[in-house]
């Protein structure tokens, strides 16, 4: 899950270090006749990045939109390369230019966080709009909170619901949370304290610090109760939770 396809790990924009690369021996037998993307998908699976970038790399030059997202991956977490942000945008450019979701997804962040590209809120919206129409969770949620902030697109709660909705109804946490919220307060729709502590408690229970506050305060408020009288319920109404 991407609450974000990115992690929250705070990063720079721009170029930190030059690609590198280790360049692959000479192979005989097999090798030579396999499937470049496999072979790097199973490196990277189990955790040999330097190997998984060298056949990432093969198959990302022939045009293969998996290999390139993930050689993006590889790049924008510093796996294998040094990190660098230009060149994972470049590589998230040229899966997304080809109908990747993930990487169309990934691309959105980059632009709404600055991050390898200049800072366009407009041009992560569009990003979004492409990977939601392909059910990307996570580009659902940040389509939402530009809505709801009013970034790139114009402010408008109604919209920023629907879409934190579609990402709620596919588990995606944050979504869940920003759902919730706005529902205990009537943003974008109608004022629901029982809709508010159904979606709070579908993220609390996932150990969400956010949700499990706003549900405790909720329940500790008197203004509606979960109708769920679980153990997790309860206990949120009588201890608190630490945010982090």
């Amino acid at each position: 899950m991407i609450e974000n396809t990115i992690p929250a790990a705070p990063w720079h924009s721009g170029r930190q270090h030059a690609p590198w690369f280790v360049p692959p021996a000479r192979s005989k037998g097999p090798e030579l006749s396999a499937d470049p993307l496999a072979i790097g998908l199973s490196f990277k699976a189990s955790h040999a990045y330097a190997q998984a970038a060298i056949w990432l790399r093969k198959a990302a030059d022939h045009g293969n939109s998996v290999a390139q997202f993930h050689l993006g991956f590889l790049y924008a977490h510093g796996q294998g390369v040094f990190k660098d942000f230009v060149q994972a945008a470049f590589w998230y450019g040229k899966a997304a230019a080809q109908g990747h979701a993930g990487a169309q997804c990934a691309l959105g962040i980059f632009h709404k966080q600055g991050q390898g590209v200049a800072q366009d809120f407009a041009q992560a919206a569009l990003w979004f709009r492409e990977a939601v129409e392909l059910g990307e969770s996570t580009a659902q949620y940040h389509l939402g909170d530009l809505y709801q902030e009013g970034l790139g697109v114009p402010q408008n709660d109604a919209l920023a619901a629907f879409w934190f909705r579609q990402a709620a109804d596919q588990g995606h946490i944050a979504a869940q949370y920003r759902l919730g919220v706005m529902c205990r307060e009537g943003l974008g729709l109608p004022q629901d304290f029982a809709q508010a502590a159904r979606w709070l408690q579908l993220a609390a229970e996932q150990e969400y610090g956010p949700a499990q506050l706003e549900l405790t305060s909720l329940v500790q408020s008197g203004q509606n109760e979960p109708k769920s009288d679980s153990p997790t319920s309860l206990q949120f109404a009588s201890m608190g939770f630490n945010a982090a």
